[in-house]
């Protein structure tokens, strides 16, 4: 347990922090689907129709359930520090990432068309956008949020599988080497994860219109980010390889 808790780069109180936020932009978006679930029933329909976005369709708002179950999984990780709990927390934040990514995209769809409606149901559609405009800016928040805690606990397992390397060169036994095994193929697979969300990022530096020095910056660090992340990529599949020969060899 206290490996666990020193591999983490992020600190309990700003995990709880984190959390806390997380939690609450879920329980945000839950509520706010809730209001576009009554607003959009209550229309009648016109010559025009009725207005049903992208977003309302796919239950988008919705989605803020998943950002919620992240946050609880990251309260869980800090409070009771293992393994298991870390890999849950981040393996949940990588995915708040890619539905946080969804939802923007949907919603930017969304606001980029407006379709004539029924001059009855025009008031509830623009207040929808509306909704929708403010939610856009908490599904940035919580790419951020996610993207933090996902590369931090990424650091945190790549230190734990290596203290557990150390320990089975310094104490050899089965157990040791199969628990490095597995610590080195889940450092690998969050190594490959990372390096995926670097290249988003790098695109998303890419497609900016204006770079000023905090994105400069920024894209800088991400760059040393994208190699260290790489090395421990090459290190972790070469300790696997030595590892699972030395296994069968026994």
């Amino acid at each position: 347990m206290a490996v666990c808790a020193c591999c983490s780069k992020v600190s309990a109180a700003d995990s709880l922090v984190l959390a806390a936020i997380q939690i609450m932009i879920g329980t945000f978006c839950v509520f706010m689907w809730y209001l576009v679930l009554i607003l959009y029933m209550g229309q009648i329909k016109g010559v025009f129709g009725t207005y049903e976005p992208i977003t309302y369709k796919t239950g988008c708002f919705l989605w803020g359930i998943i950002f919620i179950i992240s946050g609880i999984s990251i309260i869980r990780a800090t409070r009771h520090p293992s393994q298991r709990q870390l890999t849950c927390a981040m393996l949940m934040n990588i995915l708040c990432i890619i539905v946080a990514i969804i939802s923007v995209i949907l919603t930017v769809v969304e606001l980029s068309t407006f379709e004539s409606v029924s001059y009855r149901n025009y008031g509830q559609a623009k207040l929808g956008r509306e909704i929708s405009r403010v939610l856009l800016s908490f599904y940035s928040l919580e790419v951020s949020i996610a993207f933090t805690y996902t590369i931090f606990g990424c650091v945190g397992l790549f230190l734990l599988s290596g203290i557990f390397t150390v320990l089975f060169e310094r104490r050899r036994s089965r157990s040791l080497m199969t628990c490095s095994i597995v610590l080195n193929i889940v450092s690998a697979c969050s190594a490959v994860m990372g390096l995926l969300l670097l290249c988003l990022e790098f695109l998303a530096y890419a497609l900016a219109k204006k770079s000023i020095w905090p994105h400069r910056a920024g894209k800088i660090l991400s760059n040393y980010l994208f190699l260290f992340t790489l090395l421990e990529l090459c290190v972790t599949s070469t300790l696997i390889n030595w590892l699972y020969k030395a296994k069968h060899s026994r």
